[in-house]
């Protein structure tokens, strides 16, 4: 297994073109967002488009929520040559994993990112409240 990009949102619509090896990428609709408690945007220095969940260990006891937004999650083997469009505002966790389809070894993973202006109608509804003057400050402007 390579490279594991921690469960985030991103404020944009965006692709990823998968050109070499295979991603893992579980996703999570955008209303789920809250239930997978965001960073807080003031205080913990972290981004509030990171989670502080960590699936391969889930702590129920501290993220009660979780269990429904589990509930909810799609896992999806991005192979090459394959293309996976993502919402903004929906969740996602990537994991690399250096082996191709039929087994035998990649050489690398490789993947593109492909990220376009989004209307900032579709995100602000799955914001945390005190992540909206942060998001205002930043990304609304390039809507």
């Amino acid at each position: 297994v390579g490279h594991t990009e921690p469960l985030h949102m991103d404020a944009t619509c965006g692709t990823l073109c998968q050109l070499r090896g295979r991603k893992r990428v579980v996703l999570f609709p955008a209303p789920c967002w809250p239930d997978l408690y965001p960073f807080p945007a003031s205080k913990s220095g972290m981004s509030w488009a990171f989670s502080q969940v960590v699936q391969s260990n889930p702590d129920f006891a501290k993220f009660p929520r979780l269990r429904q937004a589990l509930e909810r999650r799609l896992v999806v083997e991005l192979q090459e040559g394959e293309v996976l469009y993502i919402p903004a505002g929906c969740a996602h966790e990537i994991s690399g994993a250096r082996a191709l389809a039929d087994g035998s070894p990649a050489d690398h993973v490789l993947s593109i990112n492909r990220f376009w202006r989004t209307s900032p109608d579709l995100v602000r509804p799955h914001m945390p409240p005190d992540a909206q003057k942060s998001y205002d400050e930043t990304m609304a402007q390039w809507a």
